[in-house]
């Protein structure tokens, strides 16, 4: 009689953990070394040469040119009420958005260079249409480094 309760009491069912952990270390392995890690996707805003790629030869002690100053002004709510100022010498005098166009494209194809920078100012109390008005007929034009400053106080 105590060799049955022996063996009842020796068949136990059980399951045996360490081949299962074997193989989960196996598998993170294997994922750890196939995955390929990569760098989300992002947009960068590239300014390319547009003269076939050959940079034209630079004088390596030339300074870099100051760039133009342009303000703005408001004279009304309606489009393209506005004045323009610049004291640069290459734009000469423009007052209007359309002299302003027409002495960017004369100054870039003349003495500004196509990377030259165009700083635009609104006065205060000037509307933001206007602002964009005259960053867009200077890129236009043919300077596509501008940049809209904030109102001056």
């Amino acid at each position: 009689m105590r060799a049955r309760r022996r063996t009842r009491g020796a068949m136990r069912l059980g399951a045996l953990f360490t081949p299962l952990i074997d193989i989960v270390f196996l598998l993170l392995m294997y994922f750890m070394l196939v995955a390929q890690f990569k760098t989300r996707e992002e947009q960068f805003r590239l300014d390319l040469p547009r003269d076939g790629g050959i940079p034209a030869p630079r004088d390596p002690f030339a300074l870099p040119a100051d760039p133009v100053r342009i303000a703005v002004r408001s004279l009304g709510d309606e489009p393209g009420a506005l004045r323009v100022r610049t004291d640069d010498p290459a734009l000469g005098s423009p007052e209007t958005l359309e002299e302003l166009a027409r002495a960017v494209a004369d100054a870039a194809a003349r003495s500004l260079g196509v990377d030259q920078l165009v700083l635009v100012r609104p006065e205060p109390g000037t509307r933001w249409e206007h602002a964009l008005e005259v960053v867009s007929a200077i890129m236009r034009a043919g300077l596509p480094r501008v940049h809209l400053l904030e109102a001056s106080p």
